[in-house]
């Protein structure tokens, strides 16, 4: 009679975690952008990449290195 009690416990504890494990595992709207090129990080002449908003650009008045697809900002 305890062991169905313990066990349906069980059963909603772990129902609780398998719920909370994604928030956990780091899916935020929070995290910052970081300026792509393709799947690789893009990289400036002078200055370093960062993204203002949805904008990339680079510190020090620099400009981006070549880059075929554009540079993007985006979530990782």
């Amino acid at each position: 009679m305890m062991s169905q009690q313990y066990f349906k416990l069980l059963v909603v504890f772990l129902g609780l975690i398998a719920m909370i494990a994604p928030i956990a595992k780091g899916k935020s709207k929070n995290k910052p952008r970081i300026p792509k090129c393709g799947s690789t990080a893009a990289t400036c002449k002078k200055g370093t990449p960062s993204c203002v908003g949805y904008t990339p650009s680079c510190g020090q008045g620099g400009k981006f290195n070549k880059c075929p697809e554009g540079v993007k900002c985006l979530r990782f």
